[in-house]
């Protein structure tokens, strides 16, 4: 599965899913954050097998102008966390740097950024073709990098 690279203001972060395991009930994932050519977050946490799916439909309600005021955070690991801000139109990622939840780094994207979000997790669930327009766009762009 490819990466997807995601920018904010201050931030590019390195998102990408392992693939998924017939056998078990778990998926690896990785989130990088660099900050000025530096990485100041790396977390891999494990997503529980209907975690992308569930992730999929809040970012598609975001999308479609849906308001949802739940926040999305992994069974297993809440180091990370994602809502949405409706009024601005952006996603907020929490990445926590312990199980302890007292310090995060908070990252807001765009909603170009979401929509990028929304088709990686598409082409994870084989929604979308890898060689769909689309996604060969976002090859192009360098939104979608590797294999």
């Amino acid at each position: 599965m490819p990466y997807l690279k995601l920018q904010s203001n201050d931030f590019t972060i390195y998102f990408c899913l392992g693939k998924r395991n017939t056998n078990s009930e778990w998926i690896d994932s990785s989130i990088e954050v660099i900050h000025n050519e530096s990485q100041v977050f790396s977390v891999k946490p494990l997503w529980y097998n209907d975690e992308p799916e569930t992730l999929l439909s809040e970012v598609e309600a975001f999308l479609q102008g849906r308001t949802r005021y739940e926040q999305f955070s992994l069974i297993d690991d809440p180091t990370v966390e994602i809502s949405f801000d409706h009024e601005d139109q952006i996603l907020i990622l929490r990445l926590y740097y312990s199980f302890d939840l007292a310090d995060h780094l908070t990252v807001y994207l765009e909603h170009d950024q979401v929509t990028y979000l929304c088709e990686y997790l598409k082409l994870f669930l084989h929604k979308r073709e890898k060689s769909s327009e689309t996604v060969q766009e976002l090859f192009d762009a360098g939104i979608l990098q590797g294999d």
